[in-house]
């Protein structure tokens, strides 16, 4: 596995790319109230930005039972899949502290977890972002028609997906279904998973 990815940004730089000018962009700073010509590697991004977190057993109890009573069917197993994607971390980090055996290289093994920890959904975005280079070219209808491959389609549509899903309106959508629910202040930790998955920037 590769070393921990410590830059990791919450806006695609093909995004930025055409505001470029040999790799440099101007960029407005807001908290200094600066704007200077900064690297593309340099801008829209947060150190661990993509890192895990961790639930409590009730919260993923509840997070498995809300999953299982309010997905769709078609999607319920998907839904599932993710939870247990986001919570593997720490359950690795939990069987290896119990483990006694002491042939185990405890310490390799937690560097591995910590990887995984900070690394998977920055790798995971990457490859979602990859998905849209097809539809981005495309400049016409008759480009479209590139797309009319099954594989093509559901790449685009996925693309398409984590766009729209990555947007303020559907953050605040989100919240306001728990507002005033006891479960109000879970539904705000778990939208770091919501930022986890979708890229979007939460402030």
């Amino acid at each position: 596995m590769s070393d921990i990815k410590k830059k990791q940004h919450y806006v695609w730089r093909h995004y930025l790319k055409p505001w470029a000018n040999n790799q440099q962009i101007w960029t407005y700073f807001k908290e200094e109230g600066k704007i200077i010509m900064s690297g593309l590697m340099s801008v829209a991004l947060e150190k661990h930005f993509y890192k895990l977190i961790e639930f409590s057993d009730s919260e993923e109890n509840f997070l498995r039972n809300y999953i299982e009573h309010t997905s769709p069917a078609v999607v319920k197993g998907l839904n599932l899949d993710f939870l247990t994607l986001f919570t593997v971390h720490y359950k690795l980090k939990k069987q290896l502290d119990a483990n006694s055996n002491p042939k185990i290289d405890k310490d390799s093994i937690r560097e591995e977890i910590k990887k995984l920890e900070h690394n998977l959904m920055e790798n995971a975005h990457g490859k979602v972002e990859a998905l849209g280079f097809e539809l981005l070219k495309c400049q016409s209808l008759e480009d479209l028609k590139s797309l009319e491959d099954n594989d093509k389609i559901y790449d685009a549509i996925m693309f398409l997906c984590f766009q729209y899903f990555r947007t303020k309106s559907m953050k605040k959508s989100v919240l306001q279904s728990f507002e005033g629910d006891r479960y109000e202040e879970l539904a705000k930790k778990n939208l770091e998973y919501y930022k986890l998955l979708y890229g979007y920037y939460i402030s």
